[in-house]
Formats: structure tokens, C-alpha cells, sequence
């Protein structure tokens, strides 16, 4: 019940008419993928409905969708993904989510944290792209920490075309991997 009066009042708050013809159409579309969130959420289509609400919230940024990224993710088992989302909606919403809601939220990053490893790349190479699971994180010296779901998964750096490191690391809940590179030769450090 309390999950449905939230995309009420979310609903309408993407439904405010735009200035310009341009801008309603952005509102138009970004009704429309939250719309489609919405539904793919009810009838259990969490991955669909991720999308959804990550295309709405690009459109018509909105900290409240990123709860609803939030609890798709982690219903998905995407825990990293989760934690993340739930921590930008903490962020982002700060005073205007009320204290029950913050409550909830907690709790399920603590849950999360539990479920989700922490990966840090260390080289001298500097803008070097680093890779994990295929998926671009940024350029060294990469300054943050990359949140990352228990188990198996594969770190490349590459310079350019050039493939400086390329390594498989099993990560545990709670755990904190170093993946060191250095002149095309690296280790792992936990």
C-alpha cells in the first residue's frame, strides 16, 4: 500500500506541465518510462522496469526514482547496484525523505553491505580505463571505490588498445580487493 501512494505522489510529480513544447515532450517521455516502470514492477519484470525507471530519472531527475531503481536492483540480486542506488537516494532526497523511510533505507544498505565487496585499482599508469565485468568504471588514478556483488569477476586496464591487466578476483561480502598494476604486470592484494 505505502509503495503504491509513493508512485502516486511520484506519478504526479512527473506529470508537472513543461514550459515549452520540447520540454513536454521530455515530460511526456519521462511520464511514460515511469509509467512503464511502474507496471513492469508490479507484474514482477524488475530488470525491464530498472531500465524503465533509470531512463525516467535521466529524463526527469528525481532522487525518489532512484528508490525505485533501488528496490529493482535488490530484487534482482544486483546488490552493488542496489547499495548504490539506495545510497544516492539518501543523498540526493537528504531531509525531504521522511524518518521511516530513511529507517528502511538503512537497513537495507546494512543488509547490502553484507553482500557487496569493495575493488580498488592501483597503478602508475596514468588514464588508463579500468574494466570490471566489462563494464567501463573510469580512468586511473581511479579515485573511488568500486562496488561490487560477492563472487567471481574480471578486472582489465587498459592504456589506449593495450591490454596492461587483465585478472579474475573472487570477492567476498564485506571484503576490499586491491588489484595493483604496474608496467603490464599486477596482483591482488586483499
Amino acid at each position: 500500500m505505502k509503495f503504491l501512494r509513493f508512485v502516486v505522489v511520484l506519478a504526479a510529480l512527473l506529470t508537472a506541465a513543461g514550459e515549452t513544447r520540447a520540454q513536454q515532450g521530455v515530460e511526456a517521455e519521462a511520464k511514460a518510462q515511469f509509467d512503464a516502470g511502474v507496471d513492469l514492477f508490479e507484474s514482477e519484470q524488475y530488470e525491464k522496469a530498472a531500465v524503465a525507471f533509470a531512463r525516467a530519472y535521466e529524463l526527469r531527475p528525481s532522487f525518489k526514482i532512484t528508490y525505485l531503481v533501488a528496490r529493482c536492483e535488490d530484487e534482482l540480486g544486483h546488490y552493488a547496484a542496489a547499495l548504490e542506488a539506495y545510497k544516492r537516494y539518501l543523498e540526493e532526497g537528504g531531509a525531504q525523505i521522511d524518518g521511516k523511510r530513511q529507517e528502511e533505507v538503512r537497513a537495507s544498505i546494512g543488509r547490502l553491505k553484507a553482500r557487496v565487496g569493495e575493488l580498488a585499482v592501483e597503478t602508475d599508469a596514468e588514464g588508463a580505463t579500468v574494466f570490471v565485468d566489462d563494464e567501463r568504471q573510469g580512468e586511473t588514478p581511479l579515485d573511488v571505490l568500486v562496488y561490487v556483488d560477492l563472487g567471481k569477476h574480471t578486472v582489465v586496464v587498459k592504456q589506449g588498445a593495450e591490454e596492461l591487466h587483465r585478472e579474475v578476483i573472487r570477492v567476498a561480502g564485506g571484503q576490499r580487493v586491491v588489484v595493483k598494476v604496474a608496467g603490464g604486470r599486477g596482483g591482488t592484494e586483499t
